[in-house]
């Protein structure tokens, strides 16, 4: 008989950080939660280049900020000791946060 799909879901918290807010990405099993995931891998997009950043790991779990604002998309691959893959996506905006300038007295001296 055939194996129940391997569906993933994607979550970002917060969901529209401010830029170089650290936002934490959760990949989730839904489809079949009884399957053994042997790895993640992430498809993110890159802070200033147009490269996207890919990596693996084995947790399901990853931080990263961006310093350009905008909307990022995420995109994991879960993929099971058994050879089975299942994909998820998700997409953070990043909101532009104004400059902010301090302005000192003059020192008297």
């Amino acid at each position: 008989a055939p194996r129940p799909a391997i569906n993933v879901n994607v979550s970002a918290a917060p969901t529209s950080p401010n830029q170089c807010d650290a936002v934490t990405l959760t990949a989730t099993v839904t489809g079949d939660t009884s399957a053994s995931v042997s790895s993640y891998t992430w498809t993110i997009d890159s802070n200033e280049t147009s490269e996207d950043e890919t990596f693996t790991t084995t947790g399901n779990q990853v931080t990263r900020a961006w310093q350009e604002p905008g909307r990022k998309a995420v995109t994991v691959t879960v993929t099971t000791i058994d050879g089975r893959t299942g994909n998820g996506q998700t997409q953070v905006v990043v909101r532009d946060v104004v400059p902010t300038a301090t302005i000192q007295e003059p020192q008297c001296r």
